[in-house]
């Protein structure tokens, strides 16, 4: 068996991504965690390979080291070590910039719906906030899903755009400009449903999220792209919002293992997500507070004919 501080630093490289980020963030040194990486891979013969995101993934038969993080995930959650929580970027900046008590806040930046879906599946996390419609994956009964926000996402441009001098734009003046693509699989749902209205036109290298390749690309380029009123909340440069909504819902998602439903660490973390969504919805307009089992309807996009 692993101890705590050993699978920690392996499945924080998973995690976290570099060797640098897993060192600050467990206070050693990198060399401490480039060794504990090759201890872990030799015993449980599995190799470390980047995917097309540029994460992390193993090869291998993960049985044994599954199994073993489940024991440490349990561990977790007695309080043994520190709970993990990653996050969407404008959920980081808006729900979890206060103290978080035992919960440790991951790097929230991460782009790859499979890569997310991965670390809460093999327990390397232990909640996630994200968003809809896009999901993690189809809903499982071995999670809960808590919908803690509902809100209408929408077009942005830059201030000078020649959109933002047309009154009532249509989805087809849209499709008349360039439009943000983000890697493919990233957000699948509004991938397909903007692709039918001709828009999601012009892609992005990204795999890890980066102002200045999204909202900032666009303070310089002709580059419709879209937001929320959370994004625009936390730009440093908010853009020019258009007066035509994304034709689905959105909101904010956190999901769990069933396991640990009505968990007092659950609980308390709730109660300070409620906390801050009401904080914020005092300065940020358009965000409705849910906090509600999600609702499978949510999940549906219209289908433009």
């Amino acid at each position: 068996m692993l101890k705590l501080d050993e699978l920690a630093l392996f499945d924080g490289l998973i995690w976290l991504r570099t060797g640098e980020s897993v060192a600050r963030r467990f206070s050693c040194a990198q060399s401490t965690v480039s060794r504990n990486t090759a201890k872990v891979l030799e015993l449980f013969g599995l190799e470390l390979v980047r995917d097309d995101f540029g994460e992390w993934q193993l090869l291998g038969d993960l049985s044994l080291l599954n199994a073993e993080r489940q024991v440490h995930q349990k561990a977790r959650w007695a309080s043994w070590a520190p709970l993990r929580l990653e996050a969407t970027y404008w959920t980081a900046l808006s729900y979890c910039a206060a103290e978080l008590g035992p919960w440790m806040l991951g790097n929230s930046d991460i782009m790859s719906i499979r890569h997310r879906h991965l670390l809460l599946d093999h327990r390397i996390v232990d909640c996630q906030i994200t968003t809809l419609p896009d999901l993690l994956g189809p809903i499982d009964p071995r999670y809960r899903y808590l919908q803690l926000t509902a809100m209408q996402p929408f077009f942005v441009c830059a201030p000078d755009h020649p959109l933002t001098n047309v009154k009532n734009p249509s989805f087809d003046d849209l499709a008349a400009y360039p439009s943000l693509a983000l890697p493919p699989q990233t957000f699948p749902k509004v991938e397909a449903a903007l692709k039918q209205l001709g828009l999601w036109n012009t892609p992005v290298r990204m795999y890890r999220y980066r102002y200045e390749k999204w909202e900032g690309k666009c303070e310089s380029e002709l580059l419709i792209s879209y937001g929320n009123p959370l994004t625009q909340h936390t730009a440093p440069s908010p853009l020019h919002r258009l007066p035509l909504a994304l034709p689905f819902a959105s909101g904010d998602v956190l999901v769990y293992r069933q396991d640990f439903e009505g968990h007092p660490l659950l609980l308390a973390l709730i109660e300070r997500l409620s906390l801050a969504v009401d904080a914020v919805r005092e300065i940020v307009p358009g965000i409705t507070k849910v906090f509600a089992p999600l609702d499978a309807a949510a999940l549906e996009v219209p289908v433009r004919r």
